[in-house]
């Protein structure tokens, strides 16, 4: 899960509730004596899971509906596959590739890092190319502040 979805699920379930809220289903909340005591947070609809669901549908992060680049990039941090509806290329698709370590494959590799060594790679984004193939990608200008950026399912 994204840091930024898991942090507004935080604060959305730790946030205090205004002095009028109202409790359903007939709950009683006596405002008197809550002002002297623990005053209630969140909420008692929703458990995390539900309130992080609930908050990726606020960014826009779900399957198939068009957003900005900021919620697809929340989207794949958080693990999932986007494209972009104006791309020509038919299955297309970046997704996002965690920091890990890979064996040497190259000469200069094996050079500098030794020829059975693990080598240390930094996060990136990858496109899969309409060819099959694999490529890094860096998203332009354009891409950034597109919005027709839609999560794959």
């Amino acid at each position: 899960m994204s840091v930024t979805i898991q942090r507004a699920v935080d604060r959305f379930l730790s946030w205090k509730l205004p002095l009028a809220f109202a409790p359903d289903c007939h709950i009683t909340f006596d405002h008197d004596k809550a002002l002297g005591g623990t005053w209630p947070s969140g909420t008692n609809l929703l458990h995390a899971g539900q309130a992080r669901e609930m908050i990726e549908h606020l960014l826009g992060v779900e399957p198939g509906q068009e957003t900005d680049f900021g919620c697809a990039l929340l989207a794949l941090k958080a693990g999932k596959r986007v494209a972009r509806k104006g791309w020509n290329g038919v299955g297309m698709f970046v997704y996002y590739v965690p920091p890990a370590s890979y064996k040497a494959q190259t000469g200069a590799a094996k050079e500098h890092f030794g020829n059975e060594a693990m080598v240390p790679y930094n996060a990136y984004f990858a496109i899969k190319n309409v060819n099959e193939s694999v490529s890094t990608w860096v998203p332009s200008v354009n891409d950034c502040l597109a919005e027709d950026w839609v999560v794959l399912e």
